[in-house]
């Protein structure tokens, strides 16, 4: 009962922006600023599970950021937030956006929120959406029974299909030639990796 309260109020913009600072999710904003900042003037940026948009603020304002998300509160709070704001509510399974027409899709703290075959179905919608080159960006927490923090962070979050390390590169590497892959701790265990579309 307290948990379904919880999972409701986290769908709220602000609440959820608040939970992600607790969370540590400044600290590894640090590490996609760089990746999102390689973007030349004009690309399209398509952030899947964007939440309130906060990837946003990384992107340069010569490029066009689009935040897909199905929460329509937390879309709400990004749009009331950023003036001339793109934002599309829509399922990451099946986007309603032209193919080869994106530059760089982001996945953010979103894939344990998937049932497997889903996320496959949105990894492969992300390839559809990108240009032939286009890069794809995975940052999420991954399961690592050892580390007590994330094993308390993981009984209270919604996402219901957390992942391996390994089982996040063997789907990242289905569909795109990954380039980089980085493993780093802060109250959970999370990795991150770069593709780029074959």
């Amino acid at each position: 009962m307290l948990l379904d309260v919880l999972h409701r109020a986290v769908a709220v913009g602000w609440v959820y922006e608040c939970s992600q600072i607790l969370v540590g999710a400044p600290l590894f904003r640090r590490r996609l600023a760089p990746l999102v900042a390689e973007c030349r003037a004009g690309d399209r940026i398509l952030d899947v599970g964007g939440g309130t948009g906060f990837l946003e603020k990384l992107v340069s304002p010569s490029c066009t950021y689009l935040c897909l998300d199905l929460e329509l509160p937390k879309l709400r709070h990004y749009t009331v937030n950023n003036l001339g704001a793109n934002a599309l509510q829509a399922d990451a399974t099946q986007m309603p956006i032209h193919t080869g027409s994106i530059d760089l899709v982001t996945c953010i703290a979103m894939t344990h929120h998937l049932p497997d075959p889903q996320f496959a179905q949105m990894l492969e919608e992300s390839a559809r959406v990108l240009r032939p080159g286009g890069r794809f960006i995975l940052l999420d927490a991954v399961l690592a029974p050892r580390r007590v923090p994330g094993r308390l962070l993981w009984s209270i979050d919604r996402g219901a299909y957390p992942k391996t390390a390994d089982n996040l590169r063997a789907a990242l590497a289905s569909r795109f030639e990954v380039g980089r892959w980085d493993r780093f701790a802060i109250y959970h265990s999370y990795v991150l990796g770069v593709g780029t579309r074959m």
